[in-house]
């Protein structure tokens, strides 16, 4: 029975989890009428101590052996003391919350869903545009060059890189004059990944 049980509330003015390990290492055993696995933090704005629920058996000649023995290891026992227009409260408040949410919520995907259009192709426009001016930069002009979208697996990009270095090795600007930054890798050809993964996970 729940009214058999009694919320008691430790307060660890140590906030050093060397404290707190402590603590949920011997709660259990303050008494044996202690409830296994019953410990669950409070949150509060203090930032001295540390606040744990604990749940024990409610009978009154047992509150002076809890007591002692959370007083032994330099804890400090606060009883529980329910009030009910305070959780009512709250529980209001979490159902006002959960409704903002929903309502947010929606509105961030319906604004997601109408812009998504203009807002893929003008990223697909800076990859347009990065192309154009990496071909210019790599061939100088006046800029001759074809674009083209290539799509395999991980067993086979070795092989499609080959062949198309071989087929490119003769451009204007040679793979042994190219350079590039830090942790990419050079071809004889203008190479933009295009990553495409994101639009298929799910949320």
């Amino acid at each position: 029975m729940l009214r058999s049980l009694v919320g008691s509330e430790m307060c660890i003015r140590d906030r050093s989890k060397h404290r707190e390990k402590e603590f949920l290492e011997t709660y259990e055993y303050f008494t044996e009428y202690t409830v296994p696995r019953s410990a669950r933090e409070v949150r509060t704005d203090d930032k001295d101590y540390k606040l744990f629920r604990i749940f024990h058996l409610n009978v009154p000649a047992l509150e002076d052996d809890l007591k002692n023995s959370v007083e032994d290891k330099k804890f400090k026992l606060r009883p529980f003391v329910f009030e009910p227009q305070a959780a009512q409260q709250t529980s209001a408040e979490e159902s006002e919350l959960a409704r903002k949410h929903e309502v947010s919520k929606k509105e961030v995907i319906t604004s997601i869903r109408t812009n998504f259009s203009e807002m893929f192709m003008g990223w697909f426009h800076l990859k347009a545009i990065r192309v154009f001016v990496e071909s210019v930069l790599w061939y100088s002009l006046p800029p001759n060059f074809q674009v083209m979208m290539i799509t395999t697996d991980d067993r086979h990009i070795g092989g499609l890189r080959s062949k198309l270095a071989s087929r490119f090795s003769q451009a204007k600007c040679s793979q042994a004059n190219m350079t590039a930054e830090e942790g990419e890798e050079n071809y004889p050809y203008v190479n933009l990944d295009l990553d495409l993964d994101w639009l298929f996970e799910e949320p």
